[in-house]
């Protein structure tokens, strides 16, 4: 998601249009995006996504999961 973000700033900043319709391009992609790409996330979330990542880093290492929420 960032790299696509960070292509179309790319683009735009080197599109041969004048400044007042590349700051409002800019402007419909800097609030359309967040909207409609990005998910809320909770921290919860976050947590049980790292500690099942871990499996991944390490074949040591071995974190279980039960699927149960607290």
């Amino acid at each position: 998601m960032q790299r696509l973000i960070l292509v179309l700033f790319i683009l735009l900043s080197f599109a041969n249009t004048s400044k007042a319709a590349d700051k409002e391009t800019l402007r419909q992609v800097y609030t359309s995006v967040p909207q409609e790409y990005v998910e809320d996330i909770t921290v919860e979330d976050i947590a049980v996504l790292v500690l099942k990542g871990i499996n991944l880093v390490d074949n040591r290492l071995h974190v279980g999961d039960d699927d149960t929420r607290v």
